[in-house]
């Protein structure tokens, strides 16, 4: 990670110093002591609010497996933060969560560049999972996905 911070709305990106000299506002605005609840976010110039203002898509799932029947969220969102580097910037990621059965664990993650990159990524494991196109295999149940046409 390099520290690059980017808004959701304008598109600036700010190094971590930059972000925390920004102005400072309750994550939950019905806190009535962040200090102690949720804490603290920072806001755009443009009034974007970093943490609660982010896009993102949440697709939810319920799909028969040899262990019963799955169900959970796909789940894309804008990170704000890069995890990638400044040439090859991630600003985007999906993963998956399993609700039921709760012994079951999914460790896909899946990185892009763009919204539409992550967009199509989304769509992607989506159809993964509704064609059934996964594997349940033991040791507290690892659910592996494979997103390939074959």
């Amino acid at each position: 990670m390099v520290g690059e911070w980017k808004c959701g709305k304008c598109g600036k990106v700010y190094t971590h110093e930059e972000l925390h000299r920004l102005k400072r506002v309750p994550l939950v605005p019905e806190d009535t002591n962040p200090w102690e609840q949720h804490g603290f976010t920072r806001v755009c110039e443009c009034g974007y609010v970093f943490g609660r203002d982010r896009w993102h898509i949440v697709t939810p799932f319920e799909v028969k497996s040899k262990i019963g029947v799955l169900k959970g969220v796909v789940s894309t969102v804008f990170l704000e933060l890069n995890y990638g580097t400044p040439e090859e910037p991630l600003w985007y990621e999906t993963m998956v969560f399993v609700d039921e059965p709760s012994n079951v664990e999914c460790w896909l993650c899946r990185r892009y560049r763009t919204k539409e990159e992550a967009e199509e990524g989304h769509r992607r494991v989506v159809e993964a999972i509704k064609k059934r196109r996964f594997k349940v295999t033991p040791k507290n149940w690892l659910l592996t996905i494979y997103e390939d046409d074959s």
